[in-house]
């Protein structure tokens, strides 16, 4: 048996001794003001230009080619309206004729860039910014073909080599699905240990449902209508699984276009649209023109520092 401790020693009689760990109050915790977030959208309605908002001392990991996220900082807006010249990594899988993987290296590249920062510049930033999930989604699921094909769990690796086109099996799916939800929670944890912010950026996805009538009924020929707006990462649980994880759940929407156009950030959603924040009260329910660094300079003032 384990021995008596504590308040069962006091209930019993036995002298109590003092307890070998100190106690601590929320007041006597060291708040940092460093976020996890996902910022979603349409493509063009600022997510990396958001992100770079941030300041010089940002880390993009732009993966596979990158080609909208590193255009949007060297364009002549983002230099004249931002300004900010933060660092960029590129990471891409060496590819054949056909545009496949000759073989699947792009997920442990993303790793190892994540590390080589925080082991070799961790004094030279402090976001480190993922542009973006499609692509790191496609990244784990060829690691998930090699992880399948070595176990013997499925064929997915031969047969896309074969016919030239990704060829996933349910098991394949499943396998990508973890190694996502490895990496996002994993590096959240990493991140927030090494006193850094880590933002993720996706595309919206959108669900339907069929049109109903006053009384709940389906209306037959109607098209269907938009029940949810989420973040497009990967599986039919795995947005809700994820976006769990993370402090902060952002939706970018863009009012009218061009230069000219707005952009409007929601904090906090509604029955439709998957948003939130854990800083109520200092994020305004709808942010207009975000800018990543005034942000965090709200949540430094909040923290008194």
């Amino acid at each position: 048996m384990w021995p008596l401790r504590g308040f069962h020693q006091q209930i019993l009689g036995t002298k109590m001794t003092n307890p070998s760990y100190e106690t601590k109050r929320v007041s006597d915790l060291v708040d940092t003001p460093i976020i996890s977030g996902i910022i979603y959208s349409k493509k063009g309605c600022g997510k990396t230009s958001l992100a770079a908002s941030g300041g010089d001392r940002t880390v993009f990991i732009f993966v596979g080619a990158g080609i909208t996220g590193m255009k949007t900082l060297q364009s002549p807006w983002f230099k004249k309206k931002i300004g900010t010249n933060p660092f960029v990594d590129e990471v891409h899988e060496e590819l054949d004729e056909k545009r496949m993987p000759k073989k699947a290296t792009l997920f442990d590249q993303i790793t190892r860039k994540f590390d080589w920062w925080l082991e070799n510049r961790m004094d030279d930033w402090d976001t480190m910014v993922l542009d973006d999930i499609a692509n790191t989604r496609k990244a784990a699921m060829f690691k998930g073909f090699e992880i399948n094909k070595d176990a013997g769990l499925s064929t997915a690796w031969t047969k896309s080599n074969q016919y030239q086109i990704p060829m996933p099996g349910i098991q394949d799916y499943g396998q990508e699905m973890k190694i996502m939800q490895w990496l996002l929670e994993s590096y959240i944890e990493i991140f927030e240990s090494a006193k850094k912010s880590f933002l993720v950026l996706a595309h919206e996805r959108y669900t339907y449902t069929k049109a109903k009538d006053g009384q709940g009924r389906p209306i037959v020929g109607d098209s269907d209508v938009i029940s949810s707006i989420r973040p497009g990462f990967v599986g039919k649980t795995l947005p809700d699984d994820v976006t769990a994880n993370f402090d902060e759940v952002w939706h970018l929407t863009k009012i009218g276009m061009g230069e000219d156009g707005r952009v409007k950030l929601d904090c906090y959603g509604n029955d439709q649209i998957l948003a939130n924040t854990r800083h109520s009260g200092i994020f305004k329910a709808i942010e207009l023109d975000p800018n990543l660094k005034e942000m965090m300079e709200r949540i430094k003032k909040a923290q008194g520092k």
